[in-house]
C-alpha cells in the first residue's frame, strides 16, 4: 500500500467497503475503524471492538463520544 494501511483500512471501514478489519494493531481505533476483529486464532476466534458499543462500556463512561475524542483520548494516552 502506498499509504499507511491503518489510514486506508479506516476508509474502507467508513465507507461501507469491508464489514469487518482484521488487525493486530490498535492503531485502527483512533483511524476510525468501525469494527475491529482483534487476536484472531486459526479458528477465527477473536475480540471485536465495535465502535457503536462503545457507550455501552461498564467501567468507564463512553456515552456520547465522537470519533475525534476517541483520537484526542489515544494520543494522550501515549505521552
Amino acid at each position: 500500500a502506498p499509504y499507511e494501511a491503518d489510514a486506508q483500512l479506516a476508509w474502507l471501514s467508513q465507507n461501507g467497503h469491508v464489514d469487518v478489519v482484521i488487525s493486530e494493531d490498535s492503531d485502527c481505533i483512533p483511524f476510525g475503524c468501525n469494527k475491529v476483529l482483534f487476536k484472531m486464532d486459526k479458528a477465527g476466534n477473536g475480540l471485536l471492538y465495535h465502535a457503536k458499543n462503545l457507550s455501552s462500556c461498564e467501567k468507564l463512561d463512553f456515552l456520547h463520544w465522537t470519533n475525534d475524542m476517541v483520537l484526542d483520548m489515544c494520543i494522550f494516552g501515549r505521552l
